[in-house]
């Protein structure tokens, strides 16, 4: 059986941030991934503070880098785009560099998986998430890419603060994001 091999690129939210369990739904992905003989391939690139800028700024050399280890590329950035003060992105801004990643994952013969913002709670401004996930989406659509929805993998309760979930929130979205890749061939079914 053929390895799965997946980089996962974006914010805190990528690399499992406040998770003291598990360390995150990639690590989640990887483990699961190694258990059922399809490889260790599942790399957690995701920096906490992150905006789609930032992302983007490294996406190229870094998935060039693992040219050979990566067939599927999975972003996730947007929530410190209209949330972080010090990171926030105009709604323009954020469309041209979910492109500008499409078109490096393209360049590079992989697939590009974009997810949706994750639940949120309190101070994010409900409109702005509406707007950015409706962004992703048609990104998505445009370029091909696949949208993998995950706008309610868990709920408040699964929350942290106001955007981290808890280790109970990340194994939710890892089995939201496993499902969605196995409706899509990536990962074979069970």
């Amino acid at each position: 059986m053929a390895w799965v091999q997946i980089g996962v690129w974006g914010d805190s939210l990528v690399h499992g941030g406040l998770d003291v369990e598990m360390g995150g739904w990639v690590h989640r992905m990887r483990c699961y991934l190694a258990g059922r003989g399809l490889g260790d391939h599942c790399f957690e690139l995701g920096l906490g503070g992150q905006n789609s800028a930032e992302v983007l700024e490294r996406l190229g050399a870094e998935l060039h880098f693992r040219q050979g280890y990566v067939d599927h590329v999975i972003v996730g950035v947007g929530i410190n785009d209209i949330h972080y003060a010090p990171k926030l992105t105009s709604p323009e801004e954020f469309r041209r560099n979910l492109e500008a990643l499409a078109e490096i994952v393209k360049a590079e013969k992989k697939t590009l998986h974009l997810l949706s913002l994750t639940p949120v709670r309190g101070a994010v401004d409900r409109a702005k998430w509406d707007a950015t996930n409706r962004t992703i989406r048609e990104v998505a659509e445009d370029r091909r890419a696949h949208w993998i929805d995950v706008r309610e993998a868990f709920d408040a309760a699964d929350l942290v603060d106001d955007v981290h979930p808890n280790a109970r929130g990340h194994e939710k979205l890892f089995e939201t994001i496993k499902q969605a890749l196995m409706g899509s061939g990536v990962i074979p079914g069970e």
